[in-house]
């Protein structure tokens, strides 16, 4: 993985923590409303 991230150009590496970032917000998002249902 870390030699995969060395031989990236920066465009790559933008796109690659761009859609990691995405999908922790996602997660986070989906996860605090069913924790906002089940309080209800």
């Amino acid at each position: 993985m870390i030699e995969l991230w060395q031989t990236m150009d920066t465009s790559s590496r933008v796109i690659v923590v761009a859609s990691l970032i995405i999908t922790v917000v996602s997660l986070k998002g989906v996860l605090w409303f069913i924790f906002k249902q089940s309080k209800k």
